[in-house]
């Protein structure tokens, strides 16, 4: 029997690669190089699959492919309807619908820019540094392109179920991801969300740290803050944070603020009040 794949250093949701998934449903929403999409398909979820940037994804596919792991590249018309219908998982193993597309608010087309520093982390539709670097390489005849007009999609168009987790990791782009996500929210039960709460990449992306608080509230969501990708000496503070969004900020702010080019972040894990009481 093949080893379980091990989690990076720095992965948040290990337990992907700890349970049974039984064809219960992911929604992964930045892939990098699709840690959590290959521990899930792993362990048996059926897994919607969203990165934007060519390289991230085939990154993925190669990863899963090394595992021997079942995915579908997703192809859609210009206007994001399927050109075929998604295949059904093979009994008793896990799948990756793989949409080489961006998760939205809604339907169209945005410039994308690709990190060519930092192994390509910085990769997103607003962070300032990534659009630098994309641009001056642009300009260069011969070099590789970082910069592509990519497609964006809203999740609720192609996840039509209650979903185990959904994770969005997408620097600063996730009040979009979620609000396109609104239609599933209101209809299935979503039992665990991920989300990067990263304050200089919403402000970047022409948000507020509490417009992503509002939106996750907005789906009876309760979060906790995991305190694990912040970049702050003094990160331990935040363990035991006061419950309250302003004063969660004001004590976020003293120990890293949005200096510099990350600034400080995190990874706030969200339960769906309304699933503790659901079967589903």
């Amino acid at each position: 029997m093949k080893p379980k794949v091990k989690p990076p250093f720095n992965d948040d949701y290990p337990f992907l690669g700890s349970m049974r998934g039984d064809h219960r449903v992911v929604v992964d929403v930045g892939l990098k190089d699709g840690i959590e999409t290959r521990m899930a398909v792993e362990s048996g979820f059926v897994v919607y699959s969203f990165e934007p940037a060519p390289d991230h994804c085939e990154e993925t596919r190669r990863k899963l492919r090394e595992r021997n792991l079942t995915y579908h590249d997703v192809q859609l018309d210009r206007l994001g309807e399927l050109l075929s219908p998604l295949p059904e998982p093979e009994p008793g193993k896990g799948i990756s619908y793989l949409f080489c597309v961006a998760a939205g608010a809604e339907h169209g087309w945005k410039t994308f820019y690709q990190d060519p520093t930092m192994a390509g982390y910085g990769s997103s539709f607003h962070d300032p540094v990534a659009k630098h670097w994309a641009t001056e390489i642009d300009k260069e005849p011969g070099l590789k392109k970082y910069i592509f007009d990519v497609q964006v999609v809203p999740i609720s168009q192609y996840v039509k179920t209650d979903v185990y987790f959904l994770k969005s990791d997408t620097q600063g782009h996730d009040v979009d991801v979620l609000k396109g996500a609104r239609e599933l929210f209101e209809r299935h039960v979503v039992r665990l969300v991920g989300v990067e709460f990263w304050p200089k990449g919403l402000i970047s992306a022409g948000q507020s740290p509490g417009s992503l608080m509002d939106v996750l509230h907005s789906y009876n969501l309760l979060c906790f803050d995991q305190a694990g990708g912040s970049n702050a000496d003094k990160r331990d503070e935040l363990v035991h944070h006061p419950e309250d969004f302003a004063s969660f900020m004001k004590t976020a702010n003293g120990i890293g603020g949005i200096k510099g080019r990350w600034g400080w972040y995190t990874d706030f894990v969200c339960l769906n009040i309304a699933s503790v009481y659901s079967h589903r």
